[in-house]
């Protein structure tokens, strides 16, 4: 980790110091969960994923700041409405809901008021193929659900 004091975890997560602030997973966005194990507190990813987590500090304003769609850390200058849909969760028991409301980049903004849901699904993927499965059923439902794709002027 760089220069935060956090060393590699043989157990596949980050040796924490309990003076951290929060973390997230540099590679895919995610928040990181603090967990304890046998060597101190490592940070592990809430749900499975392709990579072994590469922490960063979890600030309030990156953290709203990321791409609904790409997980790119930009502005979000547009905005997609949808009603609120319940899907599966592919990664525990229960199920995902979704509040209706998605941030976009400048990249995945327009794709998604064109209704390019191939151009939309193909930068979703990118960053976490092994996801490949939910991430379509997600955009399915997003797209049967939504409602407007505009520019957020405010």
């Amino acid at each position: 980790m760089r220069g935060f004091g956090a060393e590699p975890s043989p157990l596949g997560g980050i040796m924490l110091d309990e003076s951290m602030p929060l973390m997230m997973c540099e590679i895919c966005h995610e928040p990181l969960v603090p967990v304890q194990s046998l060597l101190g507190m490592i940070a592990v990813h809430r749900e499975a994923a392709d990579h072994p987590p590469l922490a960063v500090p979890q600030i309030d304003e990156v953290a709203n700041c990321i791409c609904d769609v790409c997980g790119s850390r930009s502005d979000l200058p547009w905005l997609v409405l949808c009603t609120p849909f319940t899907i599966p969760n592919a990664f525990r028991d229960g199920n995902y809901t979704d509040d209706g409301e998605w941030g976009l980049c400048d990249d995945c903004g327009p794709l998604a008021e064109e209704e390019d849901w191939a151009g939309l699904l193909q930068r979703a993927i990118e960053p976490c193929p092994a996801n490949a499965r939910w991430i379509r059923e997600l955009l399915l439902a997003l797209q049967a659900n939504m409602l407007v794709a505009c520019r957020d002027e405010y």
